[in-house]
């Protein structure tokens, strides 16, 4: 008796694993050409079975995909989204992928973010209006452009350049609200803003280039004793950029 029980169990595992395997996406990514993954929701969490496969986000809900090489065995590819989703991918090497666009499903969730994109744009190509604000650190630096503001939303806008030769890959890219006495910081002195949308790729910054970003945030002031801040790392280094705003600044946000 016991041995049949082993025997059920042992297949309803199996069953349950071939059941995984099956779900997972199969895709073809190529050396020279790149697989684009369109979610239906914000990324926030990717896991590569192996280095031989570049990724790199796009906007909020693009994933781009490709082989380091041209023998690449084949891996998965793990993606979560905001809408607390999981995407799992089977990825083997194709120099001529059948699909260079993949969408997963309806993109719904992203109505709200489009319109803010669209908004991002407008900012965009309005005339920076501060000056002088930048932080710069082993030839990197990040700059301050303005602050605008439409009804509920403030709009930052921020550049970073690279002028050495060697790429810059970000780890992490944080807002932040923060007490100008950094030796007294504490957690509950320092509060984590969330980005309503930012516009922009924040993926490698190549070596001599740059790029602008537009940050949609809910708006907001700054006490006298804070500061606003955006903190970025570097992947692997040591070019760390943290730059500062007070409120005299924010209340210079033009509208539009």
């Amino acid at each position: 008796m016991r041995g049949v029980l082993f025997l059920l169990f042992a297949a309803a595992m199996l069953n349950g694993y071939s059941q995984i395997y099956s779900d997972a996406v199969r895709i073809e990514v190529g050396f020279n050409k790149t697989t684009s993954l369109v979610f239906p929701s914000v990324i926030v969490s990717i896991d590569r079975g192996s280095n031989e496969i570049i990724v790199q986000k796009s906007g909020e809900n693009i994933l781009k995909v490709k082989a380091a090489g041209d023998s690449l065995k084949e891996t998965n590819l793990t993606v979560v989204t905001a809408d607390g989703k999981l995407f799992s991918f089977l990825v083997n090497y194709n120099a001529n992928p059948q699909h260079l666009s993949v969408y997963l499903g309806s993109t719904t969730n992203l109505k709200p973010e489009n319109k803010l994109s669209g908004v991002c744009e407008k900012v965009l190509k309005l005339k920076p209006n501060l000056v002088g604000l930048q932080y710069a650190s082993g030839k990197m630096s990040l700059k301050l452009l303005g602050w605008y503001v439409r009804g509920a939303q403030l709009f930052c806008k921020l550049k970073i350049e690279n002028r050495s030769q060697i790429g810059y890959d970000i780890d992490q890219l944080k807002f932040y609200i923060r007490d100008n006495n950094t030796l007294k910081r504490t957690a509950s002195q320092e509060i984590i803003l969330r980005p309503a949308h930012l516009q922009g790729d924040t993926g490698t910054i190549k070596g001599k280039s740059g790029r602008i970003w537009i940050v949609a945030m809910e708006k907001f002031t700054i006490p006298d004793d804070k500061h606003f801040a955006v903190e970025i790392l570097e992947r692997n280094g040591g070019r760390h950029l943290y730059l500062k705003t007070y409120n005299r600044q924010l209340m210079l946000a033009k509208e539009f």
